[in-house]
Parts: structure tokens; sequence; C-alpha cells
């Protein structure tokens, strides 16, 4: 549908309105032709809202014949105003909406953010964004040739954004291209932090760190590339700068987890593994040997299980087994001195007295073990009844273990 401006022109003539050696066309957008958003270009109701006079074409005076200025709003025409034959002895033109002249909403009419092209005589001399309610701009009439595009920068982040205005001199806040920070458009003119100069970085390794000797500038990352460029080796995911490290300061080769730092290879005094439970003892890491210390040697969350002492300081915490479990884990003996023997004895509900034992299992020794050699001792229960066991040896003659089984 074709949008259009109605007017009336200046009942006096206007040749000798005004007198100036500038060659100008004030053209109020919105204030002039919206009244606000949607609402569409004004209808001109008062007279005097034309001056014209002569203008130049690609530096050529034109003064005499019928001189037309045509406005279009995007490919329809919103106005055509015959400027006259006798439009020869003033210097300028002004297209002039009063605030007073405004018409209520006309779809059929021309909404912000439109695009107005300015033709003079058929030629396209100057193209205009209609703004918002107030705004002025001054459109020089005379024309150049080619037209120069001027892109404004609405986020205000450096980058052009891509409506542009083609005119012989940069209408307010707009520039050209080169003057920008990028030739390249703005994807995104309403987000300062998306353009089209934004930096992304090859990933090679897919460890999520881009490498900043390969940089492609995009509006969203292409497959493949990611925003930062913290990789160390884009061709090992297990090393950039993101890769965590923890103290070891016992020197055991076990990390304190609470104690961190992130960086492409591990500072001194830092290593990759953060399992030490007791990072002040270079003695205590996963692994290592239980010891009868009142410490979780071992990282395994228990204390003096398994731990090493001779047949007489053998310790262990005691086990509850039902009366078909068969098994209790090994016990290691080191550094006894000379040969003893571990028996198994039942004692009674209070555990004060030995009780009559399981058959055959205190009449011979379940283990004899020497000097230096360790010995494990895997005691079984197969239908044993609910009491408490007690483990002794005669290297000391004292009993060393106390097993409870249960139902």
């Amino acid at each position: 549908m074709k949008k259009r401006l109605s007017y009336r022109e200046n009942s006096e003539g206007g040749v000798n309105a005004m007198k100036t050696n500038r060659i100008w066309m004030w053209l109020l957008i919105l204030g002039c032709f919206l009244l606000s958003a949607g609402t569409g270009l004004a209808k001109l109701s008062e007279p005097d809202n034309i001056i014209y006079g002569p203008v130049t074409l690609n530096g050529v005076p034109v003064n005499t014949g019928e001189i037309t200025l045509t406005i279009n709003g995007n490919a329809a025409p919103l106005a055509r105003y015959a400027l006259g034959s006798n439009a020869g002895t003033a210097n300028v033109y002004i297209l002039r909406v009063p605030l007073d002249s405004y018409a209520p909403k006309d779809p059929e009419a021309a909404e912000q953010g439109e695009v107005a092209s300015i033709f003079l005589s058929g030629q396209l001399v100057a193209t205009a964004a209609i703004g918002k309610r107030g705004t002025v701009m001054k459109i020089p009439l005379s024309s150049c040739s080619p037209l120069i595009d001027y892109h404004p920068d609405l986020d205000g982040d450096g980058y052009a954004g891509g409506t542009a205005i083609a005119s012989c001199t940069p209408p307010a806040g707009y520039k050209t291209l080169q003057e920008y920070n990028s030739s390249e458009l703005d994807c995104n003119d309403n987000d300062a932090s998306v353009h089209s100069g934004k930096a992304f970085y090859r990933d090679a390794d897919g460890d999520g760190y881009g490498n900043q000797a390969v940089t492609v500038f995009a509006c969203n990352a292409p497959v493949g590339y990611v925003s930062n460029s913290n990789d160390c080796n884009d061709n090992d995911a297990s090393v950039h700068s993101g890769k965590a490290f923890y103290r070891d300061a016992d020197g055991d080769g076990y990390g304190d987890q609470s104690v961190t730092v992130s960086a492409c290879n591990a500072p001194a005094g830092y290593v990759s593994n953060n399992t030490d439970c007791d990072d002040n003892n270079a003695s205590i890491y996963p692994g290592a040997v239980e010891v009868c210390d009142n410490k979780d040697n071992d990282c395994d969350g228990s204390m003096d299980n398994e731990c090493v002492g001779d047949a007489g300081k053998m310790c262990r915490n005691s086990h509850y087994l039902k009366a078909k479990d068969w098994l209790i884990k090994a016990y290691t003996m080191r550094e006894s001195t000379g040969l003893y023997s571990v028996f198994l004895e039942v004692l009674d509900p209070a555990g004060a007295h030995p009780v009559a034992p399981i058959p055959g299992m205190n009449t011979n020794p379940l283990l004899i073990s020497s000097e230096g050699v360790a010995s494990d001792i895997t005691m079984i229960f197969d239908e044993a009844e609910s009491a408490a066991y007690m483990l002794y040896t005669t290297a000391s003659g004292q009993a060393v273990k106390r097993v409870s089984v249960g139902q």
C-alpha cells in the first residue's frame, strides 16, 4: 500500500522566504513525521511548510525548469513536491512540519526505523532514517556522486551497524566503516557484547580452551572454536591454563585438595592429584603402610587397620561378622623376635575367661612365623557360634586381638 505525506504549499510562493548561501534541507523526522512508535508520517496541514529555491546537482546549479522533490519510504513514495519553475532566486529548500500539524495514527504512513530517500528531479541526493519524535536532521540537497554510506553504532561497541545512510556528508552519530574498529558489520547492534569483531579461538584438542594464534571473528563461535585463548598446548587436552594442581607441602607426591592453582604445568610444590589426607606428614598418603599410631596412615578413612608391629603388638579394629561369614582381612606381623604361634580361643559372653573352643581351633597354631618374615592370618568362620574370639601369640603371651562373631 502506498504510504503518503499530504501537504499544503506555501501560499505566498516562498520565493524570497529565505536567503542564505547554504544549501540544506531540514527534515524533522518523527518529531516531524511520527507522533510515537507506530504513528504514521504526519500530514501537513499548515501553510509555510515548504520554502524552496535552486539546488546543485553534481555541482551544476539548477536554476530553471521544474524541480521535483520526492521523499520515498523504503520503496513507496511518501511525498512529492513540485517546486515550480520560478525557483530561481532563493538558495535553499526547507521542509518543515509544525509540531501542531500531527495527524492521528495512520497505518498507511511511514514508521520509525524506515529509511526515507530524498530525490531531486529523479536523482538521489540523500537518505535519512526516520527516527524518534523531536529528531531534527539537516540534509544537504546538493548531490554528490557517488553517495557515501554512513553507518550508526547503536550499542556503542565501536562496530558499525548494518543500516547505512547514503549521503554526501555524515548524519549525526554516523561514520564510515573505515572509522570503526572493524570493516565488518555488527551482526547485533543492540548488544555491545556481540559484534562481528568478537574473537574466537581454535580449540583443536576439545578441552574448552583456545589457541590464541588461530583466531576468527564472528558473532557466534564457529564449530571447533571457543571464546577464550588460555590453551598452552592445543594438541593435548590435559594441558591448559585451567588445569588444577594441588599443594604438596610434605613432598610425598600427593596434594591437598583445599590448596589449588590453575596452570598449564605444575608449579614447584604442586602435583596433579589431591588425595593426601595429611599434607603435613610425608608418611601419610594413599597406599602407605598402616602402623599403630592412632593415625590414618593410608588415607582409607580408618586408623590402625592392618598396622605393623611385632606379634605381641599386633592390632586391628574389631570385626563383627555374621555366623556364616567366612573371611576376615589379613593381619600382617613383622619384626617378631624368635618363633611364635597364634591361637584362637573362644571367650565367655563377658569376655573374661576361655570357654569351650570350636573343635580344632585351639589345639594347633593358626600360624607359625619367624623373625623378619611377613605373615598373613586369614581366619575363617564357617557356621561359627555367636561369641567373642580372642587371638593371642606366644611371643608376648598376651591376647592381642578380639573378634566378635554375630548371628
